[in-house]
């Protein structure tokens, strides 16, 4: 008998629906976006609505849905999940999903959960929002059948929920009240329930925008390209912390802790800080908590009593929570990256992060409510970090019952085929799952630049993701998306938004220029040149914004945004922005703009647009004289900061060479004093990747891998990712701090692409004190497998490049051809 299955797909480019009519012409479907006729965005409450459509096949079909949603959804056929939605994007870049629906003949139920919430109640800077909406469309001849606007669909509008902004982290904290909820699950289940109502069209579903005037805002859809993230319920943890817990108002009486909406807010205000002793553990309290991690046995507490437990998960997860409890009473649960060494400030310490005693925990929790029957609860978002405090506090007159408890891990799904990498000092291979564990946790729907904090897509931060990206999987979906959603940020001046999608409106033009770099990184790394003419465009109006600030003296001035570089600690750089980076003329963002001028020009060169590739490289050698004029300090043997000459940093040093302004004797004097001379503001671990550039290019390799040391000692201080900057850092899981991963396989190892679309390969080893090197990277025809092994000054390579694809040795100077496929070289 055959099977009834919801199955997503992960979509191509193609247009839906075909062009066919007037209306298809002009970017329209033959659906309409609908939403519960009580649905406003202007309303106090969040809209949580539940949509359901019966259906009574005589005999079995196959159908191909689209399904959207603003803001998220979760789809279901006959009570079970088939996916969730939409990817992240804009209101004129809105994604949907594509799903394969067979089914048999007889009673089904189709529903969808669809949430929305405040902007005012949400901390999702990434969720951009036009109002409350869900869209399902079905191809042809199903759309009358399926699609909504013409189906016989049903809307209930639910409740038993309600959301708080923590401050802290992009993910808000809900409240559940059980019995609502458990009508929510019978809605979304069974489709049962009263109340439910037609659905109110309120916008055309279209892709493009229409030639008439339609009065109201839409969303331009476009297919989903990334695939599902997976989702995996792991080990639960351990209880490293159990005792009872007494709930105190501020006068300092008891509390009646069961009312969700009223103790436990109580107890939260007076006294939101809560600190971790060891003396307070209950080694009983300690079995049951453990007991109910191991999925073996439900945990009861009794009437009148509160428990408190501190999880370790034992390395950093982006997960889905979800609890079952029966009973009477509330369970809060907590996610933080650590706990705490004191209770207030702004990126506090937290030492060593196997360690709890004596330290704090403050995270806002998710609150649930029981009232009876058991419930199963699950957030509607996922969430970040490395322990889960939970708090049962039953009420007064019954027990309280935790069935279950269970954490379902997600993140975007590398695939990291044979992408190995080994060295004569196991150190560096040692790094690897640290490095790997910081990149898929910052990768989702979009790359992010952290999972517990602000969870959006910085260009900076996605550089340096993406190149990780190329050099170890051979999918590069995510970083075609960034490149995409950057360009469609762009704003009049030519400028990209510094983070994109965001609902607010945050400019660092110093990453408009990183961007430029992104598309020249992708020219270079990947085989698409149709993909990167789309974006020149959008390069070229960059440049022309940074042409625009040119002074009497032939350099930029400031230009106006957050001139952020690095998180230098020093009172010369204010919140990130080099000396003069503010207001006056900094060497720091002329050095940037000349590399990106000399990058676009490559580019321009390829598309044979050779007249803007001169322009751009007569603009680089003007700037580059006068960077040389303005900022060299030959008595220092540095470039300054500022014109001033009072500030100097490793920044305008490595930019310096990376653009090639540093020529001849100030090369050579450079680099003697780069990067040790004590006079140098120092790069944070974001930056410090074009430090490695730097000293790659100067042929400084035992250095380059003295500064891997930092990233050595990270699991000493029981890290599994990689953190936003050096101690005390605000976010332990900061993917910008993985890139010694690109450079293992780029720099050290030294495969690089030599021409455009990797069709030439450079290898160009840089082993320091390694004995021994080798790995694997993806290539756009297939693998680059590379052994080395030194003696000395003596090297044998073993090199195996894909079909038809040939490159270059370079050794000491010494140069050898490489071919396709397997060879051996010796120096």
């Amino acid at each position: 008998m055959r099977q009834s299955s919801l199955r997503r797909l992960v979509t191509s480019s193609a247009a839906f629906p075909a062009p066919g009519g007037m209306w298809e012409q002009r970017g329209a479907w033959p659906a309409q976006w609908v939403a519960h006729p009580a649905a406003t965005v202007s309303g106090d409450a969040p809209v949580l609505t539940v949509f359901r459509l019966r259906l009574a096949p005589a005999e079995s079909l196959s159908a191909t849905l689209r399904v959207s949603a603003d803001q998220r959804y979760e789809l279901f056929l006959d009570g079970q999940r088939a996916g969730r939605g939409p990817e992240s994007g804009a209101p004129d870049h809105w994604y949907y999903e594509t799903y394969e629906l067979q089914l048999a003949p007889g009673a089904h139920l189709l529903t969808a959960l669809v949430w929305w919430l405040r902007p005012a109640d949400s901390p999702a800077w990434a969720q951009m929002s036009i109002r409350p909406g869900f869209l399902l469309a079905a191809d042809a001849p199903h759309t009358e059948l399926f699609t909504t606007g013409s189906a016989p669909w049903e809307c209930v509008s639910v409740g038993g929920c309600a959301f708080t902004n923590p401050g802290h982290t992009a993910a808000p904290a809900v409240t559940v009240s059980g019995a609502a909820w458990r009508d929510t699950l019978a809605a979304v289940g069974r489709g049962a329930g009263d109340g439910w109502v037609k659905p109110l069209t309120v916008a055309r579903a279209v892709n493009a925008a229409l030639m008439m005037q339609q009065g109201y805002d839409v969303w331009l859809l476009t297919p989903a390209t990334l695939p599902p993230r997976p989702e995996q319920e792991i080990s639960t943890g351990v209880a490293r912390l159990a005792h009872p817990l007494t709930l105190r108002a501020a006068d300092g009486g008891a509390v009646n802790h069961n009312r969700i909406n009223a103790a436990t807010e109580t107890w939260q205000s007076a006294a939101p800080k809560r600190q971790c002793r060891a003396a307070d553990h209950d080694a009983a309290q300690a079995a049951a908590w453990t007991a109910l991690l191991d999925r073996q046995t439900p945990l009861t507490v009794p009437a009148g009593e509160s428990w408190r437990v501190i999880v370790d998960l034992q390395t950093y997860h982006c997960a889905y929570p979800r609890l079952t409890v029966s009973g009477r009473g509330t369970v809060s649960v907590a996610w933080q990256e650590a706990a705490f060494e004191r209770p207030d400030g702004y990126a506090r310490p937290k030492g060593q992060r196997g360690e709890i005693d004596g330290k704090w925990f403050d995270a806002t929790p998710d609150r649930f409510s029981a009232d009876g029957d058991a419930v199963t609860f699950e957030t509607p978002d996922w969430r970040a970090g490395r322990y889960v405090e939970i708090i049962a506090a039953a009420d007064d007159a019954a027990p309280l019952t935790v069935e279950n408890f269970t954490v379902t891990a997600t993140h975007y799904p590398f695939a990291w085929t044979d992408q190995s990498f080994t060295a004569s000092d196991p150190r560096y291979a040692a790094l690897l799952p640290l490095f790997r564990r910081a990149l898929e946790l910052c990768a989702h729907e979009t790359y992010m630049d952290c999972p517990h904090y602000e969870r959006l897509m910085y260009v900076g931060d996605t550089r340096l993701e993406a190149l990780q990206t190329y050099a170890t999987v051979s999918d590069d979906r995510l970083p075609r998306k960034a490149l995409t959603l950057f360009d469609q940020s762009r704003l009049a001046s030519g400028l990209t938004l510094s983070r994109f999608p965001c609902r607010t409106r945050q400019i660092i033009p110093p990453f408009s220029l990183w961007w430029v770099a992104m598309i020249h990184d992708y020219w270079r790394w990947r085989d698409d040149a149709a993909f990167v003419a789309e974006r020149m465009n959008g390069a070229r109006a960059v440049l022309e914004y940074f042409r625009g600030l040119t002074t009497d003296s032939g350099l930029i001035g400031a230009p106006v945004g957050w001139n952020f570089v690095d998180w230098v600690r020093s009172p010369a750089w204010r919140q990130g922005a080099p000396p003069d980076g503010e207001f006056g003329v900094s060497a720091v963002i002329n050095l940037q703009f000349i590399l990106a001028l000399q990058q676009a020009a490559e580019l321009e060169e390829f598309f044979g647009e050779s007249r803007s590739a001169a322009r751009n490289r007569e603009t680089a050698a003007q700037l580059r004289a006068a960077v040389n004029e303005k900022f060299w300090r030959a008595d220092r043997g540095l470039y300054a900061d500022d014109a001033a000459g009072k500030n100097f940093s490793e920044h305008a040093q490595a930019l310096a060479v990376i653009a090639g302004v540093a020529d001849g004797e100030r090369r050579d004097t450079l680099t003697a004093k780069f990067p040790g001379d004590p006079a140098l503001w120092r790069a944070t671990i974001y930056f410090s990747h074009y430090v490695f550039e730097a000293l790659a290019l100067l042929g400084k390799d035992d250095e380059l891998h003295r500064q891997l040391d930092f990233w050595r000692r990270l699991p000493d201080l029981g890290l599994t990712t990689t953190p936003e900057e050096p101690e005390p850092t605000r976010s332990d899981c900061h993917a910008w701090g993985a890139h010694p991963m690109f450079h293992y396989y780029a720099t050290i190892l030294g495969v690089r692409p030599a021409a455009a679309g990797f069709a030439t390969v450079s290898v160009r080893p840089r082993l320091g004190p390694l004995t021994m090197a080798r790995g694997k990277l993806p290539h756009p025809r297939g693998t680059v497998s590379v052994a080395l092994q030194r003696d000395g000054d003596r090297l044998a390579a073993d090199i195996d490049l894909p079909p038809g694809i040939t490159g270059e040795l370079v050794w000491h100077g010494q140069r050898r051809e490489l071919h396709a496929g397997a060879q051996r070289v010796e120096f």
